[in-house]
């Protein structure tokens, strides 16, 4: 209780009491889509790629605050772009054993010879953004025609993780405007068919490229921007949001005047954003509206009540994507007999267009014959939020 009241007086001060994520784009503005929802897409500059160096000093930074939490290896752009991401975990991991590295990654790069390396890097959770299953609304939502490469490689993929599972594997499903006509075979072949650890289902950010008018999280707290940092650009900027492709939340940068992370979190600039945030008068680019920033009702936060309450009670008052969000996680058995049944889909030695084939019949199957093999544990009634 005494950790509690510890940790929410700081933040009340507008003060971070410790960082549980970081999140290091290494490749700037680059990526294979151009997905219309992208915070990238918002932003009209062009983010420079990392160096080396700048990586090195960013992880010598994270270690000497003993940082332990995840630290994802993406952030808006295509990880795999960078030739040398693994390399990348692997350093990480070995200056900080404690850390959880994470890559979240859309395929499309993932190629047969760096599958191997991704199976025997130190990561805890790896996960692909699927997005649907069809090409055409695969294109409405991605921005690029690379539907038929991305689900080869994540057939391969599969393949080869669910012998031996070696860290835990999502796939994401949007439910978006665009994929409306295929998503109860999508919600179909991630729940009954893909030998997955983990799927997750969630709703279109509202907060991108949206026609809609956007309410002012007034009542709410972003409490993400006290736990977490970005990195990016070639000169180190530190961001306290993880969606923030243009900076506006910047703290200031690794590579200039000897800045150091320790001071960063707590320096006058960020405690000013986190406390404009906290009394409503922040004009910051993302937080005002965040989808993740309606999941924390503000006085509720502050309140020492159980979890399960505050989560009820959380639900009653936001219309959050969360209230939405649903996930299921198989365990090794599971995974290991779905295996059985993709393998018999998707069958060693055909060639891709064979693959392909395959799913579309699987398709075709499933809305033929009307059938409702599935329990159906996402909800019956599907709202579109865009």
């Amino acid at each position: 209780m005494f950790n509690f009241f510890r940790e929410r007086l700081m933040k009340i001060q507008g003060k971070s009491p410790c960082l549980t994520s970081a999140f290091i784009n290494t490749m700037g503005s680059a990526c294979t889509n151009r997905c219309y929802m992208c915070p990238l897409r918002t932003f009209e500059g062009y983010n420079t790629i990392m160096s080396e160096n700048t990586f090195k000093k960013i992880i010598a930074q994270l270690k000497e605050i003993n940082f332990s939490g995840e630290l994802h290896f993406y952030s808006q752009d295509e990880p795999f772009l960078d030739k040398k991401i693994i390399e990348k975990v692997h350093y990480a991991k070995r200056e900080m054993p404690n850390i959880k590295p994470v890559i979240i990654t859309n395929f499309t790069m993932l190629t047969e010879d760096k599958i191997q390396l991704v199976l025997s890097a130190p990561i805890s959770y790896f996960s692909c953004s699927l997005y649907a299953l069809k090409k055409e609304n695969y294109e409405k939502i991605c921005g690029r025609d690379n539907f038929n490469k991305a689900f080869i490689n994540q057939i391969k993929f599969i393949k080869e993780f669910a012998k031996t599972e070696p860290f835990s594997f999502g796939l994401y499903l949007m439910n978006d405007v665009h994929n409306q006509d295929d998503i109860e075979f999508c919600k179909y072949f991630l729940q009954e068919i893909a030998p997955v650890s983990l799927i997750k289902f969630y709703e279109t950010f509202r907060l991108f490229n949206t026609p809609l008018k956007l309410r002012h999280n007034s009542g709410f707290i972003n409490h993400c921007i006290y736990d977490r940092v970005q990195f990016t650009n070639d000169v180190g900027d530190v961001s306290l949001c993880s969606i923030d492709a243009g900076n506006k939340m910047k703290i200031g940068t690794i590579n200039k005047d000897n800045a150091a992370l320790k001071e960063l979190i707590n320096s006058g600039k960020a405690v000013e954003i986190r406390r404009r945030m906290l009394k409503n008068k922040s004009k910051e680019a993302y937080c005002r509206y965040c989808e993740f920033g309606k999941y924390e009702n503000k006085l509720l936060y502050f309140l020492p009540i159980p979890e399960k309450a505050k989560r009820f009670l959380n639900n009653r008052f936001t219309d959050s994507y969360k209230n939405e969000y649903a996930s299921i996680r198989f365990n090794k058995k599971q995974i290991l007999e779905r295996l059985s049944l993709f393998n018999e889909i998707f069958k060693d030695g055909k060639t891709e267009d064979e693959w392909l084939n395959a799913l579309k019949e699987l398709r075709e199957d499933f809305y033929k014959n009307k059938i409702n093999l599935y329990k159906n544990n996402w909800g019956s009634n599907v709202k579109v939020k865009i």
